[in-house]
């Protein structure tokens, strides 16, 4: 399925997964900056890929369980699918659902997420930036759900 037989060439196909916009109980929200090519930089959800064979369930179980974070309440917002662009030219594509995942505890009592990772930090709502995490909020806020988000990010 991924190499064309009709030209001799890789297809390149979206990566599918799980988009999770994470709060803590006192209102902070969990924000993962990029660090590796193509999108380097760029603010915004935790982004877990699904593994051959596995649910959407245990995608989230999984990524959650490995930063020992426990939800208290999840909930499914939309479908996200996400282009991300470099000077007009689409070097990642992601796509799956986004889900909203409330904490058990405050985000100060998150002091070890599994590892070392710089990437993941908690932020005040109003000091969070990257269309994609822009987005995820305004969906969280509204009672009507679009169905699906159809976004390009420019990295």
């Amino acid at each position: 399925d991924f190499y064309s037989l009709d030209n001799s060439r890789i297809k390149i196909r979206p990566i599918s997964g799980v988009y999770l916009l994470i709060f803590s109980a006192d209102g902070k929200i969990l924000v993962y900056k990029n660090k590796g090519v193509p999108i380097n930089g760029v603010e915004g959800m935790m982004f877990g890929k699904i593994r051959l064979g596995r649910s959407y369930l245990k995608t989230v179980a999984r990524m959650l369980s490995t930063r020992n974070l426990e939800a208290q309440k999840a909930e499914v917002l939309n479908s996200f699918n996400v282009r991300y662009l470099h000077n007009g030219e689409l070097v990642a594509h992601r796509t799956g659902p986004l889900l909203k995942i409330k904490l058990k505890l405050n985000a100060s009592e998150y002091s070890d997420f599994g590892h070392s990772n710089p990437k993941i930090c908690w932020k005040d709502v109003e000091d969070v930036s990257g269309d994609e995490l822009l987005e995820a909020l305004k969906l969280s806020s509204t009672e009507s759900k679009a169905g699906f988000s159809d976004l390009e990010i420019a990295v």
